[in-house]
């Protein structure tokens, strides 16, 4: 693989599950905040975007039933920052604004049943 342009090193996605990196950038006055667009932790923690009330980002930082949403978000002694998306994405990504109550698989797929046979004929 080449070399990342400057400014830009490498980490892993999740170095147990994929197998190629994906570049992230670096903040140059502060070694230690990651510009992320997601993370998945070995511990199962996930860092992922959220869109906040400003049509911009937000991590949202969660494992089991434990969340924290903010601008940047700690983990394992490391600072993750949301990575600067242009606004036309982040409105063409539809993420989501708000966490809500866990659905089992039962429920999403009825939902998604019901909505399906009343849109065909």
């Amino acid at each position: 693989m080449d070399a990342p342009p400057a400014g830009f090193t490498i980490a892993f996605f999740c170095p147990e599950v994929f197998e190629k990196p994906l570049q992230m950038m670096n903040t140059p006055e502060i070694d230690n905040i990651i510009r992320t667009n997601g993370q998945i932790c070995p511990d199962g923690t996930v860092i992922e975007l959220m869109r906040n009330s400003n049509q911009g980002t937000v991590l949202l930082r969660w494992r089991d039933e434990k969340f924290e949403m903010a601008g940047h978000v700690e983990y394992s002694g490391t600072t993750y920052t949301a990575a600067p998306i242009a606004p036309s994405m982040v409105r063409a990504m539809r993420l989501p604004a708000r966490i809500g109550p866990p659905e089992t698989v039962d429920v999403l797929f009825r939902d998604l049943h019901s909505f399906l046979t009343s849109r065909s004929g």
